[in-house]
């Protein structure tokens, strides 16, 4: 509880809370800043935090589409003896996609790929 009113008490986090489609979100809020911070145990019920540490989640969180062929290639046929050479080159694909995603956010949202 004490890390959770921490974090609520933080600019970022409550700018974040304040844009939360969520009426049960900023009805919290306005309880929150019409209140003392230190009363706040009293307010938040499990569903509520839970809540709460779901949209701090999701805000930090990019999705982004991989097409399927960029890890693939334009290959369309494998052979046995093939597999670790392809595993490799999609592995390494991969993290080159991961590095480029990361560094065009400043490193400062996670990265999540839905293979397209």
């Amino acid at each position: 509880m004490k890390e959770l009113s921490n974090r609520v008490a933080q600019g970022a986090v409550r700018k974040i809370l304040e844009a939360s489609p969520d009426a049960g979100i900023k009805t919290l809020l306005e309880v929150i800043i019409a209140s003392q911070v230190e009363r706040l145990p009293d307010v938040l019920i499990p569903e509520v935090i839970g809540r709460i540490k779901e949209l701090l989640r999701d805000a930090n969180l990019e999705h982004r589409d991989l097409p399927v062929r960029q890890l693939f290639g334009d290959s369309v046929a494998l052979e046995e003896g093939e597999i670790d050479k392809v595993l490799h080159e999609v592995h390494e694909r991969l993290k080159a996609a991961f590095s480029k995603a990361k560094a065009e956010t400043g490193g400062k949202k996670r990265i999540r790929f839905f293979l397209k």
